[in-house]
């Protein structure tokens, strides 16, 4: 028994385009790809075996059968650009009691985007092929789309043409035979294509040169965009001196350190604390104050220098903005200081006031006769 794939295995789809280039599409082990795949004509080649294994069986049914035939009355003229849409019919067959077009399909009914049916097909033949315009007939033929997957499954219009050509004197059995074979023809030359996509042979297009280099080109590229290398650090130009080659100096980082604060840099103290703390998960850091001798919160201390310390603030660092809060703060401080001198002022005469309210009592009953 003779395999029917050889040990010659193809990882990618070796199928040439128009352009002259390789498919190279990595191979799945559901041969999904090889049943879609309309590189190098191989969707017309599964099309023309279905197509040339129905007239064998048609020709003793009908009196006339013809292939790849034009119809003038079914062509359609572009309003855009004003060509003219052929209708190639891949058969006519002519009986006494009938005359019909069929139009073969074979189609993956199971893709990544949608699930195609046989009826959605159907349809699409005859939005192609436009039989009736206007309540009239354009021709005098019937049209039926010969539709099947790649699984074997049949539409329900060539059913109908099957139960059309089939009578109690002609014999019911040649529209049931009909479907059958339609099914199995779909099944086998999308086989067909699979295998030749899939197992290619030894002495053809796998073993030529071209084709093993565009497969490590493909290769290559695949294997880059999967691993992106990290961009190379421009290294600064070397001078010459004195048949020496110098080195330019390194240039400094710019940016701020960790640690290293832009508001009063000179009071900055030990700095405590963690970023994120493993049981509160908050910022604990903290900042000893060399002027107050206190620890203040790491996010506050600007806040802290504008307030307590406004004479170290650089304003031509801090800008526009430090301006506005040190002057904000000063005003706070004058007023504060007002309040308070004004609620020492107050507290004197209250005393007084208690106590000659206190006094007063006593006053007036030493002051009645005995």
């Amino acid at each position: 028994m003779t395999p029917a794939i050889g040990p010659n295995l193809a990882r990618r789809c070796l199928a040439k385009k128009k352009d002259g280039t390789f498919c190279l599409e990595l191979l799945d082990p559901f041969g999904v790809h090889a049943c879609v795949c309309a590189a190098e004509g191989s969707n017309i080649h599964r099309h023309d075996t279905i197509r040339d294994g129905l007239v064998p069986a048609l020709k003793p049914i009908f009196t006339c059968v013809k292939i790849e035939q034009f119809i003038f009355e079914l062509a359609e003229i572009d309003d855009d650009t004003g060509q003219t849409k052929e209708a190639r019919m891949d058969i006519v067959a002519e009986m006494p009691g009938l005359r019909a077009m069929l139009d073969v399909r074979c189609f993956v009914s199971t893709t990544k985007s949608c699930w195609k049916s046989t009826r959605s097909q159907e349809l699409e033949k005859h939005r192609r092929y436009v039989t009736h315009r206007d309540g009239r007939r354009c021709c005098n033929m019937q049209l039926f789309a010969a539709v099947v997957n790649t699984y074997g499954s049949i539409g329900q219009e060539f059913k109908d043409f099957c139960a059309a050509i089939s009578s109690e004197k002609l014999g019911k059995s040649r529209g049931r035979s009909l479907g059958q074979l339609l099914s199995l023809l779909g099944v086998y030359a999308n086989a067909e294509k699979v295998l030749l996509v899939h197992a290619p042979s030894a002495q053809g297009r796998a073993q030529r040169a071209d084709v093993i280099a565009a497969i490590a080109a493909k290769d290559a590229a695949d294997a880059a965009r999967a691993n992106p290398r990290p961009k190379a650090i421009a290294q600064p130009p070397q001078r010459a001196v004195d048949g020496q080659q110098e080195s330019a100096p390194e240039k400094k980082r710019g940016g701020r350190q960790p640690g290293q604060m832009s508001t009063c840099p000179d009071l900055v103290g030990e700095i405590t604390g963690s970023l994120k703390d493993i049981e509160t998960q908050k910022d604990t850091r903290k900042i000893q104050c060399l002027a107050c001798n206190i620890p203040v919160r790491y996010n506050g201390w600007s806040q802290h220098c504008n307030f307590h310390h406004p004479e170290n603030v650089d304003d031509r660092k801090d800008g526009a903005k430090n301006k506005d809060v040190v002057s904000k703060d000063l005003k706070r401080k004058e007023v504060s200081a007002k309040c308070s001198k004004v609620n020492e002022s107050n507290q004197p005469s209250a005393t007084k006031k208690t106590k000659k309210a206190v006094s007063t009592p006593q006053q007036n009953s030493n002051s009645r006769p005995a």
